[in-house]
């Protein structure tokens, strides 16, 4: 299944265009591994944390703002941000979650953290899943607007 994921995730950035086309999320993805921006709330410098890839700690909150921050959307974003839910860096994954599940709103009652964690889970599957039948519906849903005759 990893392998059909990532073949299917090439296949979507092989249609993005040239390497001077490249969207600004992965500008930003790529430069969430060296730094990530300061906390902007109060909010954002409390809670339970994760460790990163380097072992660096960072506050869920604050990975939460910097998702929410980034005001992702569109088809193409949200299959850029697909690929970052494999990422090794944890904090990567979860920021990438973070900001689809802002657009999609794939899971009303809220997403687990072990769906992000744990990249070899059920949940985490159906996570990946979830975010793709939105994505998939969303895509339906523009492509029945602009086809639907107008007044």
């Amino acid at each position: 299944m990893k392998h059909g994921f990532i073949i299917l995730v090439l296949i979507c950035m092989s249609s993005l265009g040239s390497a001077g086309d490249i969207p600004a999320v992965i500008g930003q993805m790529e430069g969430f591994r060296t730094k990530i921006p300061p906390p902007q709330t109060l909010s954002e410098q409390n809670g339970f944390g994760i460790k990163d890839i380097k072992g660096e700690y960072y506050l869920l909150t604050h990975l939460s703002g910097v998702a929410e921050r980034m005001n992702v959307d569109g088809k193409q974003n949200m299959i850029i941000l697909m690929s970052y839910l494999k990422d090794a860096d944890l904090k990567i994954r979860f920021i990438a979650a973070k900001a689809m599940e802002k657009e999609l709103k794939a899971f009303p009652s809220g997403m687990s953290l072990r769906d992000v964690t744990d990249l070899h889970s059920d949940g985490h599957a159906r996570m990946v899943s979830a975010f793709a039948k939105k994505i998939a519906e969303q895509s339906a849903a523009q492509l029945q607007s602009e086809g639907a005759p107008s007044d």
